[in-house]
């Protein structure tokens, strides 16, 4: 197994998160917006690779098995 320390793909640029819709008391319909900046935060991402020749068949039943 593999680790690789990438970082984000989006670390110090500016996103906008929607989707969401909130309504207050009065019946109105307003979209939830969060603008956030993702700053590097030193944090360390992994990217986690296997073998090409793994059985991951036989490993998925071995947990099944609880082994």
């Amino acid at each position: 197994m593999e680790e690789r320390n990438n970082g984000s793909q989006l670390e110090g640029k500016t996103t906008e998160i929607g989707g969401l819709m909130m309504q207050d008391t009065n019946g109105a319909v307003d979209f939830m917006k969060k603008t956030i900046t993702n700053e590097p935060d030193g944090g360390i991402d992994y990217e986690l690779s296997i073998p090409e020749d793994f059985d991951y068949k036989a490993y998925n039943e071995e947990l099944k098995r609880g082994k």
